[in-house]
């Protein structure tokens, strides 16, 4: 599985898992009305926001590597992921719950928090994900220009010796074209 795909698959189980946390919290806890209730509710939200942690860890861990094998968005994807870890740490610690003053099990966080770290976190893990196809975008072009050249070759040749080599280079150019193509488009598409 291509560096990318993971990075991929890894996004998109952190959207999965921040709408299950949605789903628990921001939507049925307000602090000014109703404490939530329940043991497996309020654990419910603290392994959400472990998962969060955990998936965005894992994320990142892909960012970095995509980043030491491209020098030309390392500074940006690395800075990117340190923002993405803060968000990271930061729900996680939003998930955690603690006693109010009636010794009530609580959720730490309000909706205001919450929804900036959301915000954050969303922010950066967009970033990541523009960084990484900003990386499949500059190979595909690469390889366009390696296809161009083969074919500017194989439209110069001189003897049918030279057709043969020149057609050789230019159908291994296309087929690692496609190849590139292909994986882009089942990345997309998953």
């Amino acid at each position: 599985m291509s560096l990318r795909r993971k990075v991929n698959n890894e996004g998109n189980e952190v959207i999965q898992i921040w709408e299950v946390y949605g789903s628990l919290v921001m939507s049925s806890y307000n602090p000014r009305e109703r404490p939530l209730r329940g043991d497996k509710t309020l654990n419910a939200i603290v392994r959400c926001g472990q998962a969060v942690h955990l998936s965005i860890e894992r994320f990142v861990t892909l960012g970095e590597a995509m980043a030491d094998d491209n020098a030309e968005i390392k500074v940006d994807m690395y800075e990117a992921c340190r923002d993405a870890r803060a968000a990271g740490s930061m729900i996680e610690h939003l998930c955690e719950v603690q006693h109010d003053d009636g010794g009530q099990l609580r959720p730490y966080a309000d909706k205001h928090h919450l929804a900036r770290a959301a915000r954050a976190l969303l922010s950066s893990v967009t970033r990541i994900l523009l960084l990484a196809d900003t990386v499949v975008v500059k190979q595909l072009l690469n390889n366009k220009d390696r296809v161009s050249i083969s074919l500017n070759r194989l439209e110069n040749v001189a003897n049918f010796t030279e057709f043969v080599k020149a057609f050789s280079q230019f159908g291994t150019e296309m087929v690692e074209m496609a190849n590139l193509m292909s994986r882009c488009q089942n990345v997309s598409t998953k």
